[in-house]
């Protein structure tokens, strides 16, 4: 692995000088940095990344949480607030993460509502509150299992491929059938979510039955997503696996992408993409910093 460089991350993505981790010639990129971020800590392990994105969130109201320490927009997104609540938890800040929870109402600010992350914000407070996510949750994910099985046989889509073998055509020629697939199955970045929720829950029996269930839903390719739900990964993807455009993890590569996703030429990423630095951070729990090291820092 090639040594990390915070201040010129690649040549695709950089961190700014706030602090956060944008896409070079996006100037929108940084409405996705809270989860950008999330993306690098899990890859480097460098807490610097936390401190930055936390103040997102420094503020007396949840009403004022930030997608970017610096633009008041007030749009925080569900997904986004998940990921900061789940680097924190992740990272061993539950303290940073109950300083926010306590903080925020069932509709945190004008535009988006926690819906189904309230239980899961709860459950870190007692036993009671764990036990009702998961008594939600299990039949949830086994209703939303057997409609993705059946709508994907009903629309033909095939098993996800690698890397290597993705052709964007594959959702250009999307048929009439797969085109309504996509509307009806359940998100492919909202399971990114959603896995990586109950990956920082305490170990439980009952975690380990929701993880079961969840892994069907899972892309055959989606390494880092299969290893936390417990399945074994063949280590030669993993070692072969080039950067892609596009956030690779939170979508799939088959007819049920959302996005453009594409290897991205070497010259733009070398080794050190965010998602190949996630990979390894996942499967090989790799990290180019640790906590000690960032002490000194």
């Amino acid at each position: 692995m090639s040594t990390y460089n915070r201040e010129n991350t690649s040549t695709y993505w950089y961190v700014d000088p706030e602090g956060m981790v944008c896409v070079n010639g996006d100037d929108d990129s940084w409405k996705d940095s809270i989860g950008n971020n999330f993306d690098l800590f899990v890859g480097t392990k460098d807490h610097r990344l936390l401190a930055d994105a936390k103040r997102c969130f420094d503020f007396d109201t949840c009403e004022e949480f930030q997608r970017h320490p610096t633009k008041t927009t007030g749009e925080l997104s569900r997904d986004h607030l998940s990921y900061a609540l789940i680097m924190f938890q992740y990272a061993g800040r539950s303290d940073w993460f109950h300083e926010i929870t306590d903080k925020l109402k069932w509709k945190f600010n004008h535009k988006h509502s926690l819906r189904g992350m309230y239980l899961w914000t709860k459950s870190f407070n007692n036993r009671w509150w764990r036990t009702l996510f998961y008594t939600a949750k299990i039949p949830e994910m086994l209703v939303i299992r057997l409609v993705n099985y059946s709508v994907r046989k009903w629309a033909k889509i095939e098993p996800e491929v690698s890397c290597h073998e993705w052709d964007l055509d594959t959702t250009r020629n999307r048929t009439d059938r797969q085109r309504l697939a996509f509307e009806r199955t359940f998100p492919a970045y909202a399971l990114h979510n959603f896995v990586w929720q109950v990956e920082v829950m305490p170990d439980t029996f009952a975690k380990k039955v929701l993880q079961r269930i969840t892994l069907p839903l899972v892309g055959k390719h989606n390494y880092p997503l299969l290893h936390m739900l417990g399945e074994e990964v063949d280590t030669y993807f993993v070692d072969i696996y080039e950067c892609m455009s596009g956030s690779r993890w939170t979508t799939t590569l088959d007819a049920l992408n959302d996005r453009h996703v594409e290897i991205r030429p070497r010259e733009q990423v070398y080794e050190n993409g965010i998602d190949k630095l996630y990979l390894n951070g996942v499967v090989y729990n790799k990290g180019v910093i640790d906590y000690e090291q960032e002490k000194n820092l």
